[in-house]
């Protein structure tokens, strides 16, 4: 995932990517295959989207 480096959003996306992988081990139960890559990826996706709604809101991203 790209990562802009004036990203005011930053802490709080790197928070919860911190936060993500012990959240998807407790609910995938630790095996990491095709399934728990998937669920990873979903969760990323959604993390960028909470981040750049808040951004957009907060007026530092687009208008």
């Amino acid at each position: 995932m790209a990562r802009k480096s004036k990203n005011t959003g930053g802490g709080r996306r790197a928070a919860a990517a911190t936060a993500a992988p012990a959240v998807i081990e407790e609910v995938d139960g630790g095996g990491m295959g095709v399934e728990g890559a998937i669920v990873v990826t979903t969760f990323l996706f959604l993390i960028a989207a909470v981040v750049l709604v808040a951004m957009k809101y907060n007026g530092t991203y687009g208008g």
